[in-house]
């Protein structure tokens, strides 16, 4: 099992399968993009090896330990666990994430690739496919996820396909206590986090809808958000110019 691990991972950690040993990291230390660290243990789901908690495991010993001596644990359960509300003490400050949309697998099927199936809600893949350009979507929805648990770090113990965020008939991206907005360039995706604050929502249970804020202060929260997402695009155009 630790040989075919080996070979597995080699591809995405960019390391020859017979240089890997216990120590070898294979987080995001090595791995080039959170999409891709994400698409390596889609493989393995390919290959009917399920790690569970995989964003603890930073060294090839740690995805070893899983299931202990025995290497790494073979299952079918594809449970997940349910969204936690975001909690006021814990959310804090802005979390913004970019992705190359090209780093998403191209597949035949969205609701049967194990990378969507792990990743992405039923409701966000059927949103996504409904799009002009699924990948883009489906980009932007992830960018928003990571975005999120920067914001509130305790979400990062749960599954990706359990952060799901939802949509209004407007098209705008809702989630919990959160500001979402989410942006495309032709390879990129922007997404930006925001607490809701006190003022906006008072005495509000979390929910997927929020309730509607005071006109001032929802234009000043969103021209903060704009204005950021503007910056961050500007940046990705300049460097996009200067790569080639």
């Amino acid at each position: 099992m630790a040989q075919k691990l080996k070979e597995l991972v080699s591809g995405f950690i960019k390391i020859p399968a017979d240089q890997i040993d216990s120590a070898t990291p294979i987080d995001r230390s090595v791995v080039k993009n959170s999409i891709l660290l994400h698409r390596m243990y889609a493989r393995l789901k390919e290959e009917n090896i399920i790690v569970n908690d995989y964003w603890e495991v930073k060294t090839f010993g740690d995805l070893l330990s899983k299931s202990g001596n025995s290497g790494i644990g073979i299952s079918k359960n594809n449970s997940v666990n349910a969204v936690h509300p975001v909690s006021g003490d814990k959310a804090e400050g802005i979390g913004i994430d970019i992705e190359e949309i090209s780093a998403l697998p191209v597949v035949s099927d969205f609701r049967t690739s194990p990378f969507y199936e792990m990743n992405f809600s039923p409701g966000e893949i059927s949103y996504c496919i409904l799009q002009p350009n699924p990948y883009s979507s489906f980009a932007g929805i992830f960018a928003a996820k990571e975005a999120i648990i920067k914001v509130n770090n305790s979400f990062k113990s749960l599954p990706f396909s359990s952060i799901a965020i939802h949509h209004l008939e407007s098209g705008k991206p809702v989630f919990n206590d959160l500001h979402i907005s989410i942006s495309h360039t032709d390879n990129y995706a922007v997404a930006v986090a925001q607490p809701v604050t006190k003022a906006e929502t008072p005495n509000a249970a979390p929910s997927i809808v929020q309730s509607p804020a005071p006109a001032q202060v929802q234009r000043n929260n969103a021209g903060s958000i704009l204005a950021f997402i503007a910056i961050i695009l500007s940046l990705i155009a300049i460097w996009a110019v200067f790569s080639r």
